[in-house]
């Protein structure tokens, strides 16, 4: 009975008497905490590093996405003062080619210039085949990147020319050469029967169908020619076509054509736009483009595609404006979208040839590049003191001024003019539709 009572019994929290404080379950205890621990660790750092990779990987879409939204810059180049320049009559026009070596300059004597446009280093030069006494009273341009140009003359004609650049590569040299071509003969069409000076022009060549618009006053003169060539004898024929249209209740400032060769646009008084459907040879409305009395339209060009024409006015405003079907199918012509260059009238705007873009010039010397689709004022910078003649190159990507008897040069910088908030998330008025949708 004493034995037993000696013997030890199990204690109430070890009921089948285990030891579990023996050397090799203190190891696997040591063991097993160490591996809790390094598991937290590695928990806690892999979850760190997938953090870090979140926010670097919004650093860098930020990096990516937020360049889309900034604005265009421009870097100037070296003024240029060619001794050919000083001796040069008044400038009507000027071009560049793509590959922005080349450019052009037409003055108002008929003379043609080339020269490099890094140095200002006169290339070739040729007079215009002008008749004898005759002088040129407009110009006008056919649509961005046709490089074609029409000349209005002070006896009723019109010279259709073209100034095309081509490229060969001797001794793996990249050589350009500039060239006049007459795409209808160097002979001047007429225009106007009469012999009046054409005061206002439009071109557009369309399916081989050159149509030539010009005003006189208030009188318009419609002409569509049909270019064919003798396969045998390569002799060219132009078979002609006047369509009448109605007189113009007040004086031709500019004439526009649509590239369908649909409407034309006749721009007159302060701010009206007389719009001819030219199929049915009649008018399709007038229509107000300022309710401004103390202001007027003092440019107008037709964006890329011709179907929107831009407005400028004397208070730095530039309108856009295009043919909308309304609710009954008839067209009607209206306004967009607006924009603001400054406060000095507009002179100049030049529409990019490869996207919705454009570039304008006031009378002060600012220069404002813009994008319609997206509605943005991308750059507006002064680049001269007074009014200046521009050009566009190809690609957008250089701007070519004369100014004060001289020429300066601009790179331009602008990657992504069409992102805009407003074209990713409302509504946008695309051309050819009727209203502003969600596309």
């Amino acid at each position: 009975m004493n034995d037993l009572a000696k013997d030890r019994l199990p204690s109430p929290g070890n009921p089948l008497g285990l030891d579990f404080n023996t050397p090799a379950l203190q190891r696997k205890r040591r063991l097993r905490a160490l591996k809790d621990r390094l598991a937290r660790w590695y928990v806690s750092i892999g979850g760190l590093a997938v953090l870090a990779a979140i926010t670097l990987i919004f650093f860098y879409l930020a990096h990516v996405v937020l360049p889309l939204f900034q604005g265009a810059e421009l870097q100037a180049r070296d003024a240029q003062q060619p001794a050919w320049l000083a001796e040069a009559d008044k400038p009507l026009l000027l071009a560049m080619e793509e590959q922005n070596q080349v450019a052009m300059r037409l003055a108002a004597d008929g003379r043609v210039q080339f020269f490099q446009v890094k140095t200002g280093e006169a290339l070739q030069a040729l007079d215009l085949p002008l008749p004898q006494g005759v002088a040129i009273r407009t110009l006008a341009e056919d649509q961005p990147g046709s490089r074609r140009v029409a000349l209005g003359l002070d006896n009723g004609q019109v010279l259709v020319l073209q100034h095309n650049y081509k490229v060969s590569y001797p001794d793996n040299v990249r050589t350009i050469a500039p060239v006049i071509e007459y795409p209808f003969g160097d002979t001047p069409i007429s225009l106007d029967p009469q012999g009046r000076p054409i005061e206002h022009l439009a071109i557009n060549l369309n399916s081989g169908t050159l149509l030539l618009a010009g005003a006189t006053g208030r009188e318009l003169h419609v002409l569509s020619s049909s270019r064919e060539e003798n396969l045998f004898t390569g002799e060219v024929s132009l078979e002609q076509q006047r369509i009448e249209l109605p007189a113009v209740s007040e004086e031709v400032h500019g004439l526009l054509l649509d590239p369908r060769q649909l409407w034309l646009y006749a721009r007159n008084g302060r701010a009206m736009v007389d719009v001819f459907d030219l199929r049915k040879a009649n008018l399709n409305g007038r229509y107000e483009l300022l309710k401004d009395a103390d202001n007027r339209i003092t440019t107008a060009t037709s964006l890329l595609g011709g179907i929107s024409i831009l407005f400028g006015d004397a208070k730095g405003g530039i309108q856009q404006w295009f043919m909308v079907r309304g609710n009954e199918g008839s067209p009607s012509f209206q306004k967009v979208r607006s924009f603001q260059l400054d406060n000095a009238p507009v002179l100049q705007i030049l529409p990019e040839e490869r996207r919705k873009g454009f570039m304008a010039v006031d009378a002060a010397g600012t220069l404002g590049i813009f994008h319609s689709t997206a509605q943005r004022t991308l750059l507006k910078q002064s680049v001269a003191d007074s009014a200046t003649l521009a050009a566009l190159s190809p690609r957008a990507s250089r701007v070519l001024l004369e100014h004060a008897g001289g020429l300066q040069s601009f790179l331009i910088d602008n990657p992504h003019p069409e992102v805009s908030w407003s074209a990713l998330w409302s509504k946008v008025w695309y051309e050819n539709y009727d209203e502003p949708k969600y596309v």
